[in-house]
């Protein structure tokens, strides 16, 4: 069983609320898009290329 250092359980704390905060940001666009979330993420996708 492997443990975690305080720098290595303070990182993947940091980690795992950068990701929820993330997460939660797509959940605020995806409401505010509505029926239009493909075509948005569709159009994104093209400009990044």
């Amino acid at each position: 069983m492997r443990k975690l250092s305080l720098a290595e359980a303070t990182a993947l704390g940091i980690g795992i609320i950068i990701g929820a905060s993330i997460f939660s940001l797509v959940g605020v666009g995806a409401k505010i898009a509505g029926s239009d979330l493909l075509n948005s993420s569709s159009l994104q996708r093209t400009r990044l290329q």
